[in-house]
Formats: C-alpha cells, sequence, structure tokens
C-alpha cells in the first residue's frame, strides 16, 4: 500500500490488518507512493512483492 494513497488510505487497511488471526501476516506500506506504488517506487514494489514470493516458496 502507497503511504500516501488517498484513494484507500493505508490506515485503515492497517486497522482492518490488525484483526486478522493469522499465523503469518505482514502489512506493506511503501513510503512516498500514492494509489500507482508500482509506479511511483517500482524498486520498494518489487522488494515487497520479493519477500511476499519467497515466503509463498518457502512454506
Amino acid at each position: 500500500m502507497g503511504g500516501n494513497d488517498w484513494q484507500t488510505p493505508y490506515t485503515i487497511a492497517q486497522k482492518y490488518f490488525e484483526e486478522i488471526k493469522a499465523p503469518n501476516k505482514k502489512i506493506f506500506i511503501i513510503p512516498d507512493a500514492g494509489h500507482m506504488t508500482m509506479m511511483e517506487q517500482p524498486d520498494l514494489f518489487f522488494n515487497a512483492l520479493s519477500e511476499i514470493n519467497s515466503v509463498e516458496v518457502n512454506n
């Protein structure tokens, strides 16, 4: 999620995320990005996807 996203504010998603009960979970908030995180912070977005993928592969 983009830390500067006005369309889908991360604060709302973060509150919901805290309510989810799961053995493995992580929220990714990309700093200095809005709604189009993949275009505004492509390296950080890729890093988040890579981390998600590595967890899926290793479990």
